[in-house]
């Protein structure tokens, strides 16, 4: 779908210059080919893509830019979009629901619980990739325990130390107490004025 896409939106840059030749009678602007394949997070999982690219021969002419998949795009807007909905939207009660309909308006026919572990294991590759770039051991890291984070964080860097996210268990031991006095357990917390 995407190729598609992107071959349309090239045939419509390139009628732009189909009757402008040079001096020697040649086109100005010419198909040359495509980009080296690269792989875009889409929210339908990875996809292969290619991108169409042009030569001018007129320096003052700008080459084929895609509007649909940008230099350096690694993953769809959409995608982007998501990600902090699937973190803050409850991730550690596996409440992926507000994501989805973010993503897709409803959830997806053919969804299963591969899916959702495909997407705990973002966590474990975002640790190999800082690893990879040499990142050092981080000493101390503090979350939620979300997507499987600290699983991903033995793996990939098993010396650093785990601290409980103090706003999460606290918002957790809060929610287990009743309705009725949980403001009131609030404001005895540490640090309320």
């Amino acid at each position: 779908m995407i190729a598609i896409a992107m071959e349309a939106e090239i045939r419509l840059f390139m009628k732009q210059y189909e009757e402008i030749t040079n001096p020697e009678g040649k086109a100005v602007m010419v198909r040359n080919g495509y980009l080296p394949e690269r792989k875009i997070t889409t929210s339908a999982g990875p996809e292969s893509v290619k991108v169409p690219r042009s030569r001018a021969t007129i320096n003052s002419l700008k080459p084929f830019v895609s509007a649909l998949i940008p230099r350096y795009m690694r993953k769809s807007i959409h995608i982007e979009e998501a990600v902090p909905l699937f973190y803050l939207g409850g991730l550690s009660n596996n409440d992926f629901m507000p994501a989805f309909e973010q993503l897709f308006g409803e959830l997806p026919a053919g969804f299963s619980s591969a899916s959702i572990t495909r997407m705990k294991q973002l966590w474990l590759e975002v640790l190999r990739d800082l690893k990879e770039r040499h990142m050092p051991s981080p000493k101390l890291c503090i979350g939620d325990g979300a997507l499987g984070f600290w699983k991903a964080l033995r793996e990939v860097y098993p010396a650093a130390e785990k601290q409980r996210c103090w706003v999460h268990k606290t918002a957790n031991v809060l929610d287990k107490l009743p309705k009725s006095i949980q403001s009131s357990a609030k404001s005895l917390l540490p640090g309320r004025d």
